[in-house]
């Protein structure tokens, strides 16, 4: 099962958080992370900026 972590919780540096982030890195190798505080509208951004840059010529990246 894929982890989801809760950053704050994280940043708190609560006991079962800080076990779930040790299995999900050394037994999993994959997590999500929730809580983090950025908007839905951000990540569309970040994400759009992410496929422009990808879609330019190599000689550009």
């Amino acid at each position: 099962m894929i982890e989801d972590l809760d950053l704050e919780k994280l940043d708190q540096r609560e006991p079962v958080e800080l076990t779930k982030l040790l299995r999900a890195v050394s037994e999993v190798g994959f997590l999500t992370v929730s809580n983090a505080g950025l908007s839905g509208e951000r990540v569309c951004e970040v994400i759009s900026v992410y496929r422009d840059f990808f879609c330019l010529p190599e000689a550009q990246k």
